[in-house]
């Protein structure tokens, strides 16, 4: 999972799609449902948007299910490149905590990703 969100957030999109079944499924709050590799691909970076890091908390996984629970921080500033696999340069300007659970083909391969965003009530 971790290699999901490295590949998401150094820009890595071909990686990113390399993980995903063909089929993939993917629910965010305030987002069309992505179906499809290439349609799931535009909308995770979307999602990000281009100086984001994912900070991964906890990842647990049974069967066919994996969650992950974290921080999605936004900056501003340069990508400092995919080919570097180093992080954004900038400042943290955004952060929001999340939950991602997928499931996993028969293949290995991700099948389908629900993401959760915590907000505060009221």
């Amino acid at each position: 999972m971790r290699l999901l969100y490295h590949y998401i957030d150094t820009g890595d999109m071909d990686g990113c799609g390399s993980l995903l079944d063909a089929d993939v499924r993917l629910w965010s709050p305030g987002a069309p449902v992505g179906h499809g590799r290439s349609e799931v691909i535009g909308l995770q970076r979307d999602m990000a948007g281009p100086f984001a890091r994912h900070e991964t908390r906890r990842i647990f996984a049974a069967g066919d299910v994996i969650a992950v629970a974290g921080r999605l921080v936004r900056r501003t500033g340069e990508r400092s490149g995919a080919e570097s696999g180093t992080a954004d340069t900038g400042r943290e300007t955004d952060a929001v905590e999340f939950a991602d659970f997928f499931t996993v083909s028969e293949e290995g391969m991700l099948l389908t990703q629900h993401r959760y965003y915590f907000v505060s009530p009221g």
